[in-house]
Order: C-alpha cells, then structure tokens, then sequence
C-alpha cells in the first residue's frame, strides 16, 4: 500500500509551533509510512557558510532567497519566527538548505531548497515552492497545496508529487492528486452531487484526480481527469515513492542558524544509550528524543525535541567540564546534571536533578561539595572526608539509575561513577570505604601552615601610606582603606541605593608583622573600632539623605565586626600565583577581587599581581591598589 505522508520537522513539515496548521493528506484508513532520518552527509564548510549568509539576509535584511525584499509591515509575524533544516533532502550526498517562510499571509508564504553550486561558490534555488513540504528517501518531494476551495475533501489536502532528477539535480513534477471524500457528499446533500460508490471498488471512501505532470502548467487549476479508485491512485504512486519513508527533518528558527551551521551532528551510539531513548521529561505523555550538537571549539549542545519543537537546549563547555544524563527515578525522567570545577587545589563537585516544568526547568533536587587540596598553605580551606563521601555516595545512587547523554569532562570515569581518581596524589585502595582513603590523604599531606615568628621592629615594604580599595565592580558598594607602614590603617565603607546611603568609618592596627616570602608578610589584627559615631543599624536623616550605620565591610564576618587575632596577608607587587609554594596559588577567593578589566592572571611565572594587596584569611576578601 503505498500513501502521501505530508508534514515538516519531525513531523516532516515547516509548520511552527503556533501557527496556522495545514491538514496532512493523512486519512483513518491508510498507515502513514514511519518517517525516516536523512542519510548523513558531510557538511562542507564553505556551503554552510553561504547558507548562512541566506539565512542572515531573509532574518535582519528581510531579502528572502529569491532576493524579494519583504516590507517590515507585510509580515503577518515575526522575521525570526520562520525556519530552516539542513540536510541531503534529495539523496545527491550534499546538504541542501530549506527555508519555510511562513510569516506572511497564505498566499505570500513560501518554501525554498537551495543548494550550493562549488563552481560559483554561490546558493542556487533548487526549488521554490509553497512552505508545506515533504521529502522522501528515494528523493521524491511532496508540496501541499496552499487552498482547498473546491476540493470535496474533508481530511485529504491536495498536493503535487516530484521526482528527484539527478541528471540535473532538481525536481520534474509527476503529477497532482485532489480528492472526493463520501462522507463530504453526505453531510452536505443539497449542495453537492452523491458520491459515486460505484466507481469506489476498493470501498475506500474516497476516490482521486490525478492530474500527470505532464499536464499541469500555469493554468492549471487542480481539477482534471475523471475521479478514480484508490487503487488506481496507488497504482500511480508506487513508480515514484516504492517504498520510500519521508525524511524527519528537524526544523529550527532563523536566529539558530549560527550556531548549528558551525557545529556537527553527533550520531548516538552504544556509549550514550540515553540518546536512543524516548523519554517523557516533562510528563505530558509525549515522548521526546535528544539531538547531541558539537560546535566548531569542541562545545556541545543538547537539543531536546518534542512534537517538532525544540523544548529545551542543555550546553557542555569544555572550559566548564560537565557531564549530562538521563536519570528515570520512580518511573519518572530527570536530567542530571554533574560538574566538576578545579582550579590551583580548589574543588567544587555539584549536582542538580531537573524537570520541565511549563516553559522552564525546574530543579527537584540539587547538591554541592567544596574541599581545598592545598594542605600546608596559608589558604588552606576546609576538607571534610566525611562529607566528601557523603556527596559522592549521594551522586552515584544517582548515577545507578542515569544513562549517559553528553560529557565535557575528561576526568570522569569511563565506568559511569565518580571515583575521585582525578584528584592529584589520591589512589582507591581495596577494602576501604572512600571516607577512609579521604582520610588517608589527608594524613599522607603536609602539616597545616604555620605562621612565621613576629620579628620586633618588622613593617609592611611600604614607603608611607598606600591607598587599597574592596569593591565587586556590582552595585555602588566600595570600602577605601589607607594602610601605613607600620600596619595602622583608616578605613571608609559607603553603599548607597537612591536616597539610602549606608555608611561606616573606622581605624585599627595590624600587629605581628612577619614576612613569610620574597612577596608576603603575615600580620593579624590587633584593634579594630567603628568611628561612625553610631551603633551598627541605627538610621537617621540628614540633607536629605536617608543613613544608615553598618558594619566595615571587608572587616567584618557573618558575626560582625572581625575581632583581634583575624589573620591577614599582605602581598607586593612581585606575588606569583603559577605553581604550588608561590603565594596566590589557591587563593582565588581573594585575588578575584581585583578590579575588573585590569586583573592579571596567574598562569605562569611571569605573571604577577601587579599591585600591592591586602588579603583577610578569615573571609577570603581582597583590598588592591590601583596605581600599580
């Protein structure tokens, strides 16, 4: 039995989500064919890069592929709205572009396949047409026509059939098909004449006009020939379509052209089985499938599909390793998401369990876990053996029940737990629990830090009174702190939102100041009093401003004001932070408060801080000049 399957994308048509939706010339008693995917075919950069430049005229010039220029005021939507799929629609080994314009009214949407032509490195127009096409595996293409005044029909659209020639790589039209449905006949007895049983000997219901190609023209107007049996109809068909499938074509808007023109489809296999399958993520009982994308820099992008939309798009950045499964808990689908962050022995692992919920994701559960590898610096933060184990024994339940969809990481294991093989000097050994070889390496490290001895008479490797500012470059916030030789400093903290200001003034003292290397002195905070004249909250107006007292921030912790005995480091200029033993290695919290746009990295040794720097250990915050 053989049968026209018409739709776009997924569905095999250009149709978009929201649009007004051309009948398929689908019908109860006919099994349409399981759609097909194109035979991959190798993407040739300099074609992509002409179909690009297609797509960016018709989105921001509004020249549409036969270089109409479109009035802005013509549309009946939005430029952006239309769409375009790539891939060898006609079975020639090339990637052709189809561009379904259809935000114009009826009679002024179009669809176009274009195909590159290498000798004059141009897009030639392969065909244009009407917006609502279906293609085949054998090549053949169906275009549904844009009215069906006139036609007895009630679920069948007419349409015109084409055979893919390849001698001259375009389409010959091999004929029109119009219908006459019975039960059209039926319900509207006084206008129309009775369907004629008699002819329908395959008591389809339906009989058809076929019109051969060689008959159709400019004036064709869709009514020819004698209305046939549906048998005959097939008979018709079977020489252009055989067996053919209509190819599922993923259609996408205009603006994503740039991405997906410069990325490659990455086929599922046996390493990604959460590709093969058709999960329900949002629970709305139909099923979507997952496109894997890899851009031109390694990046990939996760499109979900559903219905012929794009619901979702999850991206992997190589810079940001992280891995994305298909997690089914309780009978329901989850995305899991797993990164993994390490920088100079810092290491932060998280976790986050997503639905769809209406048009955005939803997280339904989420985890992290934060641990400092830099035993025996003065930055060493905290590393909890129990609670690392903790996190990684959560993740893997999790991982039991996900199957693998993308990853970024190169350091997550092959097996599909997470092991910690990746942290530096770490080794599972057998009949050991985590939290146990966790410990083990902790112990196998150097001994926590210890300051150096104060030296009596010791000063900051100033020549008198430096000026060091603590602010995000967020908001209006910034504290201006003048900082002496001999560890003495002032201190001056404004914030303001509109007419609100808060403010705080303060002194204090370092003492204990002892060099720890060629470019670090240690000191901790031997006073510290607020000058603000008011007590912490107090509000009060003057000049029409609304005060408030607050804290010193920079100074201060979740507790308040930072109390003698706090630990600071002060840095030259000359402060390298390459390589484990330098001063800033690991101390990212505090040299990431450097203002933005001037500050230095620390990759190798010949990169500095380039400035002094004040550095409180208790918080992490950071003070820089800005003259150096």
């Amino acid at each position: 039995m053989c049968l026209i399957a018409l739709s776009c994308g997924d569905l095999v048509s250009c149709q978009m989500k929201g649009a007004e939706t051309l009948p398929s010339a689908s019908w109860a008693d006919l099994a349409l064919r399981e759609p097909a995917a194109p035979q991959p075919a190798e993407a040739d950069s300099r074609a992509r890069e002409r179909y690009g430049e297609t797509i960016h005229r018709m989105l921001w010039e509004n020249i549409l592929p036969d270089g109409t220029q479109i009035p802005e005021g013509s549309l009946s939507g939005y430029m952006f709205e239309n769409t375009f799929a790539v891939a060898d629609v006609d079975g020639d080994g090339r990637e052709e572009l189809v561009i379904c314009f259809t935000t114009a009214p009826t009679a002024g949407r179009r669809g176009w396949v274009l195909d590159y032509d290498e000798p004059s490195d141009s897009v030639r127009i392969q065909y244009e047409g009407g917006p609502s096409l279906t293609f085949y595996t054998n090549g053949a293409m169906a275009e549904n026509d844009s009215h069906a005044q006139g036609s007895w029909t009630s679920d069948f659209w007419p349409y015109t059939l084409y055979s893919y020639q390849p001698e001259t790589d375009s389409y010959a039209p091999a004929g029109h098909v119009d219908a006459w449905e019975e039960k059209v006949s039926d319900e509207d007895p006084e206008d129309l004449p009775p369907f004629p049983v008699e002819k329908d000997e395959s008591v389809a219901n339906i009989l058809y006009y076929i019109t051969p190609g060689e008959d159709l023209g400019d004036d064709f107007i869709g009514y020819s020939r004698e209305a046939v049996d549906q048998s005959v109809y097939q008979a018709w068909l079977e020489p252009i379509l055989g067996d053919a499938q209509p190819l599922a074509l993923r259609f996408r808007t205009l603006p994503a052209a740039a991405d997906y023109l410069n990325s490659r489809e990455i086929p599922a296999d046996g390493s990604r089985p959460g590709l093969l399958r058709t999960p329900d993520w949002n629970g709305n009982g139909i099923l979507e499938h997952f496109i894997l994308l890899e851009e031109a820099d390694g990046d990939l992008t996760l499109e979900i599909w559903e219905d012929g939309q794009v619901l979702a798009q999850k991206v992997g950045e190589r810079s940001y390793p992280s891995s994305l499964f298909l997690c089914a808990l309780d009978g329901v689908d989850y995305l899991l998401d797993y990164s993994v962050y390490e920088e100079q022995g810092i290491c932060r692992l998280d976790y986050s369990l997503s639905t769809w919920a209406g048009e955005f994701t939803e997280d339904a559960r989420w985890d992290s876990i934060s641990f400092d590898l830099n035993f025996g610096s003065p930055h060493h933060g905290e590393f909890d053996p129990a609670a690392i184990a903790a996190f990684v024994d959560e993740l893997n339940g999790l991982l039991g029940h996900s199957e693998l969809l993308f990853t970024t990481d190169p350091g997550f294991p092959a097996e599909g737990r997470e092991d910690l093989s990746r942290l530096e000097g770490f080794a599972r050994n057998s009949g050991k629990s985590l939290e146990e070889d966790l410990r083990a390496l902790a112990a196998a490290a150097p001994a926590d830090w210890t300051p150096p001895a104060a030296v009596p008479g010791t000063g900051l490797p100033i020549d008198g009174p430096i000026e060091l500012t603590f602010f995000s470059g967020a908001g209006a916030w910034r504290i201006e702190l003048t900082l002496a030789p001999d560890g003495s400093f002032t201190g001056d903290y404004c914030d303001a939102d509109m007419d609100v200001h808060y403010v705080c003034q303060f002194h204090g003292r370092f003492k204990d100041i002892a060099q720890v290397s060629d470019a670090s002195w240690y000191m901790i905070l031997e006073e510290l009093v607020l000058d603000t004249g008011r007590p912490v909250g107090e509000e009060w107006d003057e000049g029409g401003i609304h005060y408030i007292s607050s804290d010193p921030y920079g100074f201060d912790d979740v507790d308040g004001p930072l109390p003698p005995g706090a630990a600071f480091l002060f840095y030259a200029p000359g402060a390298q932070g390459h390589a484990p033993g330098t001063e800033l290695y690991g101390a990212g919290d505090f040299w990431t408060w450097q203002p933005i746009g001037s500050r230095n990295p620390l990759h190798v040794a010949s990169q500095t801080l380039g400035r002094y720097g004040l550095h409180s250990l208790e918080t992490g915050y950071g003070f820089f000049t800005w003259d150096r």
